[in-house]
């Protein structure tokens, strides 16, 4: 494995740390590549991998202009850098220090659970697996 395939493994895995401890979304596009994909499917919008060391890929897409631009101007504030500028969707990339903010901005976090409510969800799942209610 070389220098450069070195630095990329970690950046993902950078990537995939932070996810997780963010409690963000995480799964692999059709690329195979790391994305914090949006909730719901209104928007495409994503926090991704993008192999740069100390920085995080952004992708936003709006229906208007408008809309778009509005969105651009908060994530220019939190500290965005813009990489690619259409007429409704662009890319950007952000350090990893104000990369949680535009998580949040974007609706890529995961809704909270409490974990009394974990407990009762999985003791409910538990229950139906031995009564035979759900199959495999």
């Amino acid at each position: 494995m070389n220098k450069t395939d070195k630095m990329l493994s970690r950046t993902r895995k950078e990537f995939r740390n932070f996810c997780k401890e963010n409690r963000l979304r995480y799964k692999l596009d059709e690329c195979g590549d790391p994305i914090s994909p949006c909730r719901g499917k209104k928007f495409k919008d994503q926090l991704y991998w993008s192999g740069d060391e100390g920085y995080f890929g952004v992708f936003i897409s709006r229906c208007t202009e408008v809309k778009y631009k509005n969105i651009k101007k908060k994530l220019v504030k939190f500290g965005c850098k813009v990489m690619q500028d259409g007429d409704q969707e662009g890319t950007f990339k952000v350090k990893h220090k104000n990369a949680l903010k535009v998580a949040e901005l974007l609706g890529t976090v995961k809704t909270p659970v409490s974990e009394e409510r974990r407990l009762a969800a999985t003791k409910r799942m538990q229950k139906l697996w031995k009564s035979g209610a759900m199959k495999k």
